[in-house]
């Protein structure tokens, strides 16, 4: 398990990275498209600088007992997923539109005010709520986020202005331990949404090497999905990818169909349950 201690300080090298990275491209890279459908490569950078902003703020009032909504951000819990996604989608947008030419800077400034942050935040703050768009956390749950947020994000420009970059190997440990909730009952983070008729149980097993390797299990059973340690319980199909490729699938980047056939993931097993995964998987 990644220390808390390791993830801070894996926020902050990645973070300065990245920006120094978004630094160096030409004018004409900032206006491609991104691997995110609505989004540039600017409005991802731009959704960079609304959760550093965003972070900073809830957190910081969070850990004094102030877990309200930050201003702007609509109450904890209230906005379905359609909802939830077209407030970041326009929300990154309007504020790339806004900050013009001041946006890499306020990018950098803002990451170093939550890098700050969190190396000064003490050992009994971590517990105490801090408001999210779909739920109260402990402010502890936002170094995860932090983590995912730049490791994403930062393959979705990656993707389009170096094809076939990985995800950022310092980020898969954490990113591994990440998965799993959004599987989980936690609200907001419900990302395998089953249809109401499902019975039987169904178990995709993953097969993983390189940087993370093991085996992991997503398993269907009454409406619900669950990611754990693989079992001796026999899988209904089981796929074979590195660690790299396991996130950007969890995270809903590629369809297991065009992995496959790009030989990047194997399958054995009942195929025709294939399909059914990769509708069921949201991003």
């Amino acid at each position: 398990m990644v220390s808390r201690q390791d993830n801070v300080n894996l926020i902050k090298s990645e973070s300065e990275r990245i920006i120094n990275y978004l630094g160096s491209l030409t004018p004409d890279a900032w206006t491609l498209p991104s691997a995110c459908g609505l989004w540039q490569v600017r409005d991802v950078a731009a959704h960079l600088l609304m959760v550093g902003d965003l972070y900073a703020d809830t957190v910081s009032r969070g850990i004094k007992g102030d877990s309200s909504p930050t201003i702007g951000f609509p109450p904890s819990g209230s906005l379905d997923p359609s909802g939830f996604d077209s407030l970041i989608a326009s929300k990154a947008i309007a504020l790339r539109e806004s900050e013009g030419t001041l946006l890499l800077e306020r990018i950098r400034s803002t990451w170093e005010r939550w890098n700050i942050l969190l190396v000064s935040i003490g050992l009994g703050d971590w517990d105490k709520p801090c408001y999210h768009i779909p739920a109260v956390f402990p402010a502890d749950r936002f170094i995860l986020n932090s983590v995912q947020e730049l490791a994403i994000h930062e393959w979705d420009m990656l993707s389009r202005l170096e094809p076939g970059s990985p995800v950022s190997k310092a980020s898969l440990p954490t990113l591994m331990e990440r998965i799993p909730l959004r599987f989980g009952p936690t609200p907001g983070y419900d990302k395998f949404l089953l249809e109401s008729d499902i019975t039987a149980t169904i178990r995709y097993r993953f097969q993983v090497t390189g940087d993370v390797p093991g085996q992991w299990d997503i398993v269907v059973e009454k409406q619900k999905a669950r990611m754990e340690e693989a079992s001796s319980n026999t899988a209904n199909v089981t796929f074979q990818c590195d660690t790299s490729t396991f996130v950007i699938l969890m995270y809903k980047r590629s369809m297991l169909d065009p992995l496959i056939e790009a030989g990047k993931v194997g399958v054995q097993g009942h195929l025709n349950l294939v399909p059914a995964f990769d509708g069921w998987l949201k991003g």
